[in-house]
Protein backbone atom coordinates (compact mmCIF):
# COMPACT_ATOMS: atom_id res chain seq x y z
CA UNK A 1 0.00 0.00 0.00
CA UNK A 2 1.18 3.41 -1.07
CA UNK A 3 2.28 5.95 1.98
CA UNK A 4 -0.79 7.40 3.87
CA UNK A 5 -1.69 10.96 2.73
CA UNK A 6 -3.72 13.94 4.85
CA UNK A 7 -5.81 16.37 2.53
CA UNK A 8 -6.55 19.87 4.33
CA UNK A 9 -9.23 22.17 3.02
CA UNK A 10 -6.69 23.46 0.37
CA UNK A 11 -6.32 20.41 -1.69
CA UNK A 12 -10.08 19.46 -1.27
CA UNK A 13 -11.82 22.99 -2.79
CA UNK A 14 -8.89 23.00 -5.44
CA UNK A 15 -10.23 19.40 -6.20
CA UNK A 16 -13.90 20.55 -5.39
CA UNK A 17 -13.15 23.70 -8.19
CA UNK A 18 -11.42 21.47 -10.73
CA UNK A 19 -8.42 24.18 -10.04
CA UNK A 20 -4.83 23.18 -11.49
CA UNK A 21 -4.46 20.66 -8.76
CA UNK A 22 -7.49 18.62 -9.34
CA UNK A 23 -5.98 15.68 -11.12
CA UNK A 24 -3.70 15.01 -8.33
CA UNK A 25 -6.28 14.50 -5.83
CA UNK A 26 -8.71 12.76 -8.30
CA UNK A 27 -5.32 10.40 -9.08
CA UNK A 28 -5.19 9.92 -5.04
CA UNK A 29 -8.84 9.34 -4.78
CA UNK A 30 -8.54 6.39 -7.38
CA UNK A 31 -5.70 4.87 -5.17
CA UNK A 32 -8.22 4.77 -2.41
CA UNK A 33 -10.63 3.25 -4.20
CA UNK A 34 -8.74 0.45 -5.54
CA UNK A 35 -7.17 0.34 -1.91
CA UNK A 36 -3.88 1.61 -2.71
CA UNK A 37 -3.22 4.68 -0.61
CA UNK A 38 -5.40 5.83 2.16
CA UNK A 39 -6.61 9.49 2.59
CA UNK A 40 -7.15 11.58 5.74
CA UNK A 41 -8.53 14.57 6.75
CA UNK A 42 -9.07 16.39 9.48
CA UNK A 43 -13.11 17.12 10.82
CA UNK A 44 -11.91 20.56 11.47
CA UNK A 45 -10.45 20.83 7.79
CA UNK A 46 -13.56 19.57 6.20
CA UNK A 47 -15.07 22.15 8.41
CA UNK A 48 -13.14 24.81 6.50
CA UNK A 49 -14.27 23.77 3.07
CA UNK A 50 -17.83 23.54 4.60
CA UNK A 51 -17.50 26.95 4.73
CA UNK A 52 -15.99 28.33 2.02
CA UNK A 53 -18.73 26.44 -0.38
CA UNK A 54 -21.44 27.73 2.33
CA UNK A 55 -20.13 31.29 1.95
CA UNK A 56 -19.61 31.54 -1.28
CA UNK A 57 -22.53 29.09 -2.83
CA UNK A 58 -25.08 28.42 0.20
CA UNK A 59 -25.15 26.23 3.21
CA UNK A 60 -27.74 23.72 1.97
CA UNK A 61 -24.76 23.45 -1.05
CA UNK A 62 -22.02 22.99 1.27
CA UNK A 63 -24.11 20.58 3.31
CA UNK A 64 -24.74 18.20 -0.39
CA UNK A 65 -21.31 18.50 -1.32
CA UNK A 66 -19.86 17.77 1.92
CA UNK A 67 -22.22 14.81 1.75
CA UNK A 68 -20.68 13.82 -1.50
CA UNK A 69 -17.06 13.91 -0.42
CA UNK A 70 -18.06 11.91 2.55
CA UNK A 71 -19.28 9.09 -0.24
CA UNK A 72 -15.70 8.75 -1.01
CA UNK A 73 -12.93 7.47 0.36
CA UNK A 74 -10.90 9.76 2.14
CA UNK A 75 -11.44 8.81 5.67
CA UNK A 76 -12.53 11.54 8.10
CA UNK A 77 -10.63 12.05 11.68
CA UNK A 78 -12.39 13.30 14.56
CA UNK A 79 -10.12 16.43 15.79
CA UNK A 80 -9.19 14.96 19.39
CA UNK A 81 -6.43 16.96 22.05
CA UNK A 82 -3.47 15.48 20.98
CA UNK A 83 -3.92 16.48 17.51
CA UNK A 84 -5.14 20.21 18.67
CA UNK A 85 -2.42 20.04 20.94
CA UNK A 86 0.12 18.78 18.58
CA UNK A 87 -1.32 21.43 16.42
CA UNK A 88 -0.95 24.50 18.98
CA UNK A 89 2.78 23.03 19.27
CA UNK A 90 3.76 23.55 15.67
CA UNK A 91 1.64 26.74 15.80
CA UNK A 92 3.91 28.21 18.61
CA UNK A 93 7.07 26.58 17.04
CA UNK A 94 6.37 28.15 13.25
CA UNK A 95 4.51 31.36 13.68
CA UNK A 96 1.69 30.02 11.73
CA UNK A 97 -2.20 30.30 12.50
CA UNK A 98 -3.27 27.50 14.42
CA UNK A 99 -6.00 26.60 12.12
CA UNK A 100 -3.07 26.21 9.38
CA UNK A 101 -1.33 23.43 12.05
CA UNK A 102 -4.05 21.08 11.84
CA UNK A 103 -3.80 19.02 8.82
CA UNK A 104 -0.14 19.39 9.51
CA UNK A 105 -0.88 17.80 12.95
CA UNK A 106 -2.57 14.81 11.65
CA UNK A 107 -0.36 14.22 8.91
CA UNK A 108 2.41 14.08 11.26
CA UNK A 109 0.69 11.92 13.91
CA UNK A 110 -0.45 9.40 11.29
CA UNK A 111 2.92 9.31 10.27
CA UNK A 112 1.66 10.74 6.38
CA UNK A 113 2.54 13.04 3.67
CA UNK A 114 0.24 16.15 4.01
CA UNK A 115 -1.43 17.47 1.02
CA UNK A 116 -1.75 20.76 0.41
CA UNK A 117 -2.29 24.09 -1.55
CA UNK A 118 -1.63 26.20 1.33
CA UNK A 119 2.16 27.87 0.71
CA UNK A 120 2.70 28.94 3.88
CA UNK A 121 2.86 25.45 4.97
CA UNK A 122 6.29 24.91 3.08
CA UNK A 123 8.18 26.10 6.10
CA UNK A 124 6.89 22.68 8.05
CA UNK A 125 9.23 20.33 4.82
CA UNK A 126 11.30 19.83 8.03
CA UNK A 127 8.98 18.63 9.97
CA UNK A 128 6.41 16.53 7.95
CA UNK A 129 6.46 15.90 3.87
CA UNK A 130 4.70 18.17 1.66
CA UNK A 131 3.11 18.02 -1.36
CA UNK A 132 2.20 20.78 -3.09
CA UNK A 133 -0.82 21.19 -5.04
CA UNK A 134 -1.53 24.16 -7.23
CA UNK A 135 -4.39 25.87 -6.21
Amino acid sequence: MARTKVIDEYALLTFLENGPGAQRIHDLIIKAEEKKARILISSFNLSLAWFVIAKAKSPERADRTIKNIRSLPIELVEVDWSISHLAGQISLKSGLPLPDCLGPALAKSSRADLVTGNTKLESLSSFIKIEMVPG
